[in-house]
């Protein structure tokens, strides 16, 4: 956050983050502090918005495939998927951490709203899902 302050930013401000496509690639313990550190230095009012992964559990054949021909290729990189979370372990994390305000975005909603009627009929998938956690 140094860098922030160095350019200027306000901490005293509301801010809103982006970390799509970052917790996927944390530890558990990485994530815990990323949360933490974002909880404790943003102002209130604050949002945090992120992507979260869950365990590919097989019930949703897109995710599964997904995560099958994904892997190995990251595995190669040296950057291996390891963040997995269920809707309850990421939502007790960012409370845990200090977020007073957890808004959950199920797929049923987010398709209804992007995606209806298209004639491709594409819809999203549970490989990645979205949150927004407020200060």
């Amino acid at each position: 956050m140094s860098a922030l302050d160095a350019a200027g930013f306000d901490r005293t401000q509301p801010a809103v983050w982006s970390l799509f496509g970052v917790i996927l690639y944390l530890t558990l313990d990485a994530t815990r502090t990323t949360l933490r550190q974002l909880a404790t230095t943003l102002a209130p009012q604050s949002e945090v918005t992120l992507t979260y992964n869950p365990p590919p559990d097989g019930t949703d054949p897109v995710a599964a495939e997904t995560f099958e021909k994904a892997s190995p290729r990251v595995d190669t990189t040296g950057e291996s998927f390891t963040g997995f979370y269920c809707q309850s372990e990421i939502d007790r994390l960012a409370r845990e951490a200090g977020f007073s305000e957890i808004i959950h975005y199920p797929l049923s909603m987010l398709n209804a709203r992007y995606f209806h009627g298209r004639p491709d009929h594409l819809r999203l998938h549970s490989v990645e899902l979205l949150l927004t956690a407020v200060v």
